[in-house]
């Protein structure tokens, strides 16, 4: 079942209703949504009644199903387009996201949204062992990254640090 919780309007300065917040219980873009194509129709919808800023959080790449709304839309407000990046390791993605669509397929959607001039972010959470080339991967297609970290001791107790082995670094000098 798809549950929406879409428009929450407030009063703006010059007395029109503008669009404070808009968010979803799921993914934006799940494959039951690709064949319903509700995210498409909202989207749609906000052409015509845009917000200040959208961000638009998601794992798939079935993101750049709808470029031609999103450039629509970036035209009549702030856009920018998020895509999940735990890992850029599949045996790792395997292990914390098996079905989440996989890592090289976000990374083309994202490079496919970037390349039509439109705001990307990699959003690294939860922070799982990567490999050093992920920034580098990610330096020309991403105009952001956000990263969130993982307490994996104390959430997993270790489980899953053995499965896939604790002995890798994070680096804070992710510069472009």
């Amino acid at each position: 079942m798809l549950s929406y919780n879409l428009y929450n309007y407030v009063a703006g300065e010059d007395g029109q209703e503008k669009l404070q917040k808009c968010w979803n219980t799921t993914e934006v873009f799940r494959l039951i949504n690709g064949e319903w194509r509700v995210t498409r129709k909202i989207l749609t919808e906000m052409i015509e009644s845009p917000p200040d800023f959208l961000q638009i959080q998601t794992r798939s790449p079935l993101v750049v199903r709808d470029l031609d709304i999103l450039l629509e839309l970036q035209q009549r407000c702030e856009l920018l387009v998020s895509m999940t990046i735990e890992t850029d390791r599949e045996d790792v993605k395997r292990l914390f996201a098996p079905l989440a669509p996989g890592i090289n397929q976000r990374l083309k959607a994202l490079r496919n949204v970037h390349a039509a001039g439109i705001n990307t972010q990699a959003f690294i959470s939860p922070l799982l062992p990567f490999t050093p080339d992920l920034p580098k991967r990610l330096q020309r297609i991403v105009d952001r990254i956000y990263i969130d970290s993982l307490n994996i001791w104390r959430w997993f107790k270790g489980e899953a640090i053995r499965a896939i082995g604790y002995a890798f670094v994070v680096s804070t000098k992710w510069v472009f």
